[in-house]
């Protein structure tokens, strides 16, 4: 079974991007799933924005199968992160921070 969707791209890049794209998309969405579950059970503030976070990685993904364009789905992504990481930063005082020091390097990779 093919999980990723085929891209009407022809040049081979643009569909080694698509794809890389589409996968740090799913696999961000599988670790805030598995995150928001932990940080509901133990009572975390950082519950909503790990929700957030899930939601926004639902919506990038209908819009990257819907029009299997990558260019507007990653520019979204890039600047997303970055925010929820910069609320969490700001709003949650109280708490280690663990998790955007490592969302924040994994957007600084798919950036560069």
């Amino acid at each position: 079974m093919k999980i990723i969707p085929t891209p009407k791209y022809e040049e081979y890049f643009d569909i080694s991007r698509y794809i890389l794209t589409f996968k740090i998309n799913l696999f961000m969405s599988v670790v805030e799933i598995i995150l928001a579950t932990i940080f509901y059970f133990l009572e975390e503030p950082a519950f909503i924005p790990t929700v957030i976070g899930v939601c926004v990685n639902f919506i990038f993904m209908a819009i990257l199968i819907k029009t299997q364009r990558y260019e507007f789905v990653a520019i979204l992504f890039i600047i997303a992160g970055p925010l929820i990481s910069i609320y969490t930063l700001n709003a949650i005082d109280d708490r280690l921070h663990f998790v955007d020091p490592v969302w924040m390097l994994i957007i600084a990779l798919y950036a560069y």
